[in-house]
C-alpha cells in the first residue's frame, strides 16, 4: 500500500474513533478524545484525510453538548463523513 494512502486510512480511523469517544460514555475517553481534537495533530490529519476544516469547529461543539447529545451527534458526524468522503 502506498505511504499516503495508508497514512490517509490511518488518520480517518483516529479522527472517526475520537469522535466516536466523544459520543461515548466513558469520561476519560472523552477527555482524550478532546485533547486529541485541541492538538495541532488532529489539524494535520484532518488535512491529510481531506476532511473540512469546519470539522474542528464541529467537534468543539459537539464537546460541550449533553452527554445523550454528543451520542447522536457523533453518529451523525461519522455518517457524513463516512458518505461524503469516503475514499474512491
Amino acid at each position: 500500500m502506498n505511504a499516503k494512502i495508508y497514512e490517509k486510512k490511518l488518520a480517518k480511523a483516529v479522527i472517526a474513533r475520537a469522535i466516536k469517544d466523544l459520543g461515548g460514555g466513558d469520561a476519560a475517553q472523552f477527555n482524550l478524545a478532546q485533547a486529541y481534537i485541541e492538538s495541532p495533530q488532529f489539524k494535520s490529519h484532518c488535512r491529510m484525510s481531506g476532511f473540512p476544516d469546519r470539522l474542528f469547529d464541529s467537534l468543539i461543539t459537539l464537546a460541550a453538548l449533553s452527554p445523550v447529545q454528543r451520542k447522536v451527534s457523533s453518529k451523525q458526524i461519522t455518517k457524513v463523513l463516512r458518505e461524503d468522503y469516503a475514499d474512491d
